[in-house]
């Protein structure tokens, strides 16, 4: 099961700090992390709404312990070159379902049907709770409040 900190949020969303170096590197220490990525004058970055922390594109390959990012190309010329830097990525934009590369698991629009392929994104917007969400079988989560969902997978298990 992958645990996946949607931007950086463990137990709630924080636009402030969502996708910021500092933010994401520490919720990589516990979780699998889903950043968005921008390219920009040749120059890589993070950031929802627009390009906003310029960093190295070898820093994507950042992985600590077996914790890794999931990259969300945020348009077609990033993601052509994600996919060249054999990093997790995929691009979407109101799809139900995008596949991820390499792995091709299905990242899950949230409130869509799910398989045992879906990465759940962001139940909480479709009113999944834990109870709910892992009454199905799934290949991962992606939350603001991924301590939650985990917590309760492993209380569970």
């Amino acid at each position: 099961m992958h645990f996946i900190s949607h931007r950086g949020n463990i137990t709630r969303a924080n636009r402030s700090l969502e996708n910021s170096v500092g933010y994401i590197l520490s919720a990589l220490n516990d979780y699998d992390v889903e950043i968005d990525v921008w390219l920009k004058n040749n120059c890589y970055y993070l950031g929802h709404d627009g390009p906003s922390y310029l960093i190295e594109p070898e820093f994507l390959k950042t992985q600590i312990n077996e914790h890794k990012f999931w990259c969300h190309a945020k348009n077609i010329t990033v993601f052509e070159r994600l996919i060249s830097l054999g990093v997790i990525c995929f691009f979407h934009q109101n799809d139900d379902i995008t596949p991820t590369i390499p792995h091709h698991y299905l990242w899950t629009f949230p409130g869509k049907e799910l398989t045992a392929s879906s990465v759940c994104v962001m139940p909480e917007i479709a009113g999944l709770t834990p109870e709910k969400l892992f009454a199905h079988k799934i290949a991962g989560v992606c939350s603001d409040q991924i301590q939650d969902f985990r917590n309760y997978f492993l209380n569970c298990k």
